[in-house]
């Protein structure tokens, strides 16, 4: 994987775990977004043969390129699956939720007619079955 495409993956990650409110997930995607983006500094800066940002840079960080590159890329895909994670679990929530509220609905009064009746345990046939 390119240092850019990794550098992509690891922003996209961090948006996401942001919006899902996941700390761990974001922790693990702003860190290999952090070493990519190291590591695509060193890079530009050893192509350029900038000695002096390539000095600076290797001082500030004692790691080499490779090594950052590969646990950027660890990092990334950890995000992601705990990403993926957070994303099904809001969603069984959410179906969870519209379960008890359609249950809630077949003992409520107000739809005790028979065609009522129907489409709600119609809907609730559905969910479960998903």
């Amino acid at each position: 994987m390119n240092t850019h495409t990794l550098i992509a993956r690891a922003q996209t990650a961090v948006a996401a775990a942001s919006t899902l409110g996941s700390i761990e997930a974001l922790r693990l995607a702003n860190d290999a977004w952090d070493l990519a983006d190291t590591a695509g500094r060193l890079m530009a800066a050893r192509e350029r043969k900038d000695v002096k940002t390539g000095e600076e840079l290797t001082k500030l960080v004692a790691r080499p390129i490779a090594s950052r590159l590969t646990d950027a890329g660890i990092l990334v895909c950890r995000a992601e699956e705990m990403i993926k994670a957070c994303k099904k679990n809001d969603e069984a929530r959410a179906q969870a939720q519209k379960i008890a509220e359609l249950q809630g609905l077949l003992s409520h009064r107000d739809f005790r007619a028979p065609a009522a009746q129907k489409r709600i345990k119609a809907e609730l046939r559905q969910l479960l079955a998903a």
